[in-house]
């Protein structure tokens, strides 16, 4: 049987010698390869936990099916790093042979949140500050009207909405150029279901003479088959429409559903 001297998140750790380890020497092997990497971690145990979780049940092999949802996120463009990262923001439930059930371990390190995790759901809405209302407010009805957007009457605010998020116009107090890389708003991407739409948004875009940045392209440095356009409204803000489809919500993105159970089964 090997010995398990040192852990690197890029490489599988021999199952053998790694469940032949007690939890403690695990979650020490893990810190101290953040320690080697300098990593700093706002809660280095915990982060370390989470880790040993994951690895735990890769080395169980297919009797757990989480080696299977590592090698599948690693097909989509993720290093075996962060699908540590991904498989452990969803662990499933302890069996012998691994020792201590997930909960148990993160609340060890200290987790309070463990019991009761919170899930954001997506993001509620955006307030974009512009310097006239009147030169913005026909730019963004034609710019969200296309991408399915509706507008919202409210007294003392301008909006548009769908089903998944609102973007809110308000003017501005003082007279000021927009800046992406002064502190606040560097640009706003909208996540659309195919790359024809970001395509059939583009030729909108020339249609209608709106400035844009970089047409239709792909973007590996930002991920696996991302696909954007980027434009400008009046201010000048940059904004995005983006073809992203990745992880766990692959389908949920693309068709807008999916039949998979959100979570592991407890």
């Amino acid at each position: 049987m090997k010995h398990v001297g040192r852990y690197d998140p890029q490489h599988a750790p021999d199952p053998e010698a790694w469940l032949a380890l007690d939890e403690a020497e695990r979650i020490e092997l893990v810190l101290q390869y953040h320690r080697r990497t300098r990593v700093k971690l706002p809660n280095a145990r915990l982060h370390a936990t989470i880790h040993v979780v994951v690895e735990n049940q890769v080395a169980l092999g297919d009797e757990i099916p989480v080696r299977r949802t590592l090698e599948r996120l690693r097909a989509e463009g993720l290093d075996r790093h962060d699908a540590v990262h991904a498989a452990g923001s969803q662990p499933a439930t302890r069996t012998s042979r691994t020792g201590p059930s997930w909960r148990a371990l993160l609340r060890r390190a200290g987790s309070v949140a463990a019991e009761a995790p919170m899930d954001v759901l997506g993001l509620d809405h955006v307030d974009l500050t512009v310097s006239e209302l009147a030169r913005s407010i026909p730019f963004y009805e034609k710019v969200l009207g296309a991408l399915g957007f509706r507008r919202v009457p409210h007294a003392t605010y301008v909006a548009w909405a769908n089903a998944h998020l609102a973007i809110v116009l308000r003017p501005a107090e003082r007279d000021a150029v927009f800046d992406r890389y002064r502190v606040g708003l560097h640009h706003l991407a909208l996540r659309v279901r195919s790359r024809d739409e970001v395509d059939r948004f583009h030729e909108l875009l020339v249609r209608e003479g709106i400035t844009v940045l970089d047409p239709p392209a792909e973007y590996p440095e930002y991920g696996p088959q991302y696909y954007a356009v980027f434009f400008a409204d009046p201010d000048g803000m940059k904004l995005e429409v983006v073809h992203f489809p990745w992880g766990y919500w692959r389908k949920v993105q693309s068709e807008g559903r999916d039949e998979r159970p959100r979570y592991a089964p407890k």
